[in-house]
């Protein structure tokens, strides 16, 4: 059975924000509040970033690990999905965990099903990628979703009326649950593929969006570049990782063109140099 590695933090309310921001930048897959606690799940590997957190823990005293543990699968990446509520994400979209009713209101549904993908859009780095999105799509473009993880934005690109919609990942758990996410937010006709960014072959798509992490992100961007005609999307950034991003685009023949942050996140279009 495959198992993970679970950190509970307690951490005063008002550190609670920062705290969340860190255990992002070091790969959490998810993040719960409790009474004053955090509780984060990892990946279960040998190279997990966990140290920093612990070295963090080390010198704020209003950080401190009360457990750090191997736990069987237990479903619990689903569990915490089931217990979000709604939420407008973008100017035209609602989140809608699960089987949720939708909102009343004229807002498209995103539906998020139970399943152990990253994104459920309540992080900075999915809000910023909705939102230019929405600001730069154009009717009839073509998007490309590089690292669509559970496939909101490539759902919502397809909402929003774009075709064709191709959305990548290489884990393939992760695609499954983003075919039954398109499913069940009336999004079918998304092509899913499972094959890592440096695969993406020279074509012609309008966007590209990609909210992955800064090491793929720069691997990738000479592929990414390639494939996009009007404009790239990128996040996933911290304020270190923003020069590191820019100059890869510049080798890649890209521009940045806009800049926007949101809880110490940042995301960045980039554009092709005339």
């Amino acid at each position: 059975m495959r198992s993970w590695r679970r950190l509970i933090l307690e951490v005063p309310e008002a550190d609670q924000e920062s705290a969340i921001v860190l255990l992002h930048e070091c790969g959490t897959l998810g993040v719960a509040s409790e009474e004053g606690r955090l509780i984060a799940w990892f990946a279960a590997a040998p190279d997990d970033p966990v140290g920093r957190i612990l070295g963090a823990a080390a010198v704020s005293p209003s950080l401190r690990i009360l457990s750090d543990e191997q736990v069987a699968d237990e479903r619990w990446h689903e569990r915490w999905m089931e217990r979000l509520e709604p939420f407008p994400i973008g100017e035209r979209f609602v989140v809608v965990p699960g089987a949720k009713p939708l909102p009343a209101g004229e807002r498209i549904a995103l539906r998020v099903t139970p399943g152990r993908a990253f994104g459920t859009g309540e992080h900075p780095t999915t809000r910023l990628c909705v939102a230019m999105l929405e600001e730069r799509f154009r009717a009839g473009d073509s998007v490309l979703d590089a690292g669509t993880g559970s496939g909101i934005l490539a759902i919502a690109a397809h909402r929003l009326g774009a075709r064709p919609v191709v959305a990548i990942d290489v884990d393939e758990e992760a695609l499954q649950v983003a075919t039954r996410n398109a499913t069940a937010s009336e999004a079918r006709g998304i092509l899913f593929a499972a094959m890592p960014i440096e695969a993406i072959r020279k074509g012609s798509f309008d966007l590209v969006v990609a909210n992955i992490d800064l090491g793929t992100l720069t691997r990738g961007m000479i592929a990414l570049a390639t494939a996009t005609r009007r404009a790239l999307i990128v996040s996933g950034l911290l304020p270190d990782d923003e020069g590191v991003a820019l100059d890869a685009a510049g080798a890649a023949g890209l521009a940045a063109a806009e800049r926007r942050a949101m809880d110490g996140w940042i995301a960045l279009a980039l554009v092709p140099e005339p």
